[in-house]
């Protein structure tokens, strides 16, 4: 169904809900996979949703909305939000009317600026916690759109000891889905192939894939301490769950808690993306950076799960991550590169607007992880989800056990049992 009632509101954000669509099915998963998109990849998001049939699934797909002043909205951008209304509709019932597709609960939300350069720094974390506050099951994974889970995570859970088993032993672990990327350097129809393959086999076809070079494990080529602590040989050859050892720079995927993960949403000053490990755990891979360091502080146990994984399908870069790999003339839009590459003057220094960017994200995460190792950090999740987070029913038992106030900010430290 769609048109859902919503009592919880973007009231004083630079968000705009404008419509909710809620799947009528149920699942008996205990896991949600919670994403974020743009219109530009709606492929993807219904590539994820397959990839997850019977599985609760939530997502924010965001519509930047580029006018000179607020208020109502300019009949062409109008008639923008309603065309992308009309295309989440469309795949909302494409996924609703299959039988092996996840149970989509999508939020269309849209942010007006007058900076087109802004228009195209997506503010990830903001959609994240948007998407965070839609799941209802006492799991979750927060899942990138453009990776895909494996069908063996889908078996596992359909056996519900399983589910119960995870659900047991949430409150202090975080279960670690490794994850492959396959390589950049195949065409189109080789990287769709390899991607099915990995994601539809077992370890040995990921071990092959592996060893023929057509896959490799995520960061492998560019990025090591992102996922190297999950230890990959050892995992391909394990069939039990191991404890992983954390690192500064880990930002696994994986799945924990609801009601961890809400006491620390991410942190939404942070938007956009480039090829340095600076804004979500480097490009918004992984679990937010500055969430697991949280986590790890928290005492959570960071254990691999042994039967489930994720893939990652290279694909076209949006502008800021194509400025950042040098790679700006195949982005999804060179109006929106010239637009980050727009030199202006700030703070005394004559810049990029895409510079600046990088420069404004440089002084956030020093100034996190400073207040981190003072144990003075608290999450920035933004006036709307501390809004919403305080007004939701199923928010009330956690302020019962003080986990957090009334207010969405945290009470009290989490400790692991």
């Amino acid at each position: 169904m769609s048109g859902v009632p919503v009592r919880c509101k973007y009231a004083g954000s630079r968000f705009r809900l404008r419509r909710v669509w809620w799947s009528a099915k149920t699942s008996p998963f205990p896991v949600t996979i919670f994403t974020t998109a743009t219109l530009d990849r709606l492929d993807m998001l219904e590539t994820q949703c397959k990839s997850y049939p019977g599985g609760p699934h939530a997502a924010a797909v965001y519509v930047p909305l580029v006018q000179e002043h607020g208020g109502e909205l300019t009949i062409p951008n109008e008639q923008l939000i309603a065309l992308a209304e009309s295309r989440v509709q469309a795949l909302f019932d494409r996924m609703e009317g299959i039988v092996n597709a996840c149970h989509m609960h999508v939020l269309l939300l849209y942010e007006v600026t007058s900076d087109p350069a802004l228009a195209h720094l997506t503010p990830i974390n903001g959609l994240r916690n948007a998407a965070l506050l839609a799941v209802r099951t006492p799991l979750l994974v927060m899942v990138d759109v453009d990776l895909c889970v494996s069908a063996s995570l889908v078996r596992f859970l359909s056996e519900p000891s399983n589910g119960d088993k995870l659900v047991a032993s949430s409150s202090n672990t975080f279960w670690v889905l490794p994850a492959w990327d396959v390589s950049a350097g195949l065409s189109r129809v080789e990287i769709d192939h390899i991607a099915e393959s990995a994601l539809a086999g077992d370890k040995m076809t990921l071990a092959k894939l592996w060893a023929s070079g057509r896959l490799h494990w995520f960061g492998q080529l560019y990025f090591q301490l992102g996922h190297a602590p999950t230890n990959y040989t050892r995992w391909l050859l394990s069939r039990k769950s191991y404890l992983i050892d954390y690192s500064i720079g880990y930002e696994p995927w994986g799945i924990l808690s609801r009601d961890r993960q809400v006491v620390v949403p991410y942190d939404a000053r942070f938007r956009g993306c480039y090829n340095d490990k600076i804004t979500q755990a480097r490009q918004g891979r992984g679990f937010d950076f500055r969430a697991v360091v949280t986590l790890h502080h928290s005492r959570i146990l960071f254990r691999a799960l042994p039967n489930a994984w994720v893939v990652h399908r290279p694909h076209t870069l949006n502008p800021a991550a194509g400025i950042a790999k040098n790679r700006t003339g195949s982005t999804t839009s060179l109006t929106g590169v010239g637009s980050l590459s727009e030199v202006v003057s700030m703070y005394g220094k004559n810049a990029s607007k895409f510079e600046h960017h990088k420069d404004w994200s440089h002084v956030l995460l020093d100034d996190s992880i400073v207040r981190m190792l003072a144990a003075r950090y608290r999450p920035f999740p933004g006036r709307a989800y501390a809004y919403c987070r305080s007004v939701l029913p199923w928010m009330e038992n956690l302020k019962r056990q003080n986990l957090i106030s009334g207010d969405g900010t945290r009470r009290r430290r989490l400790r692991g049992r």
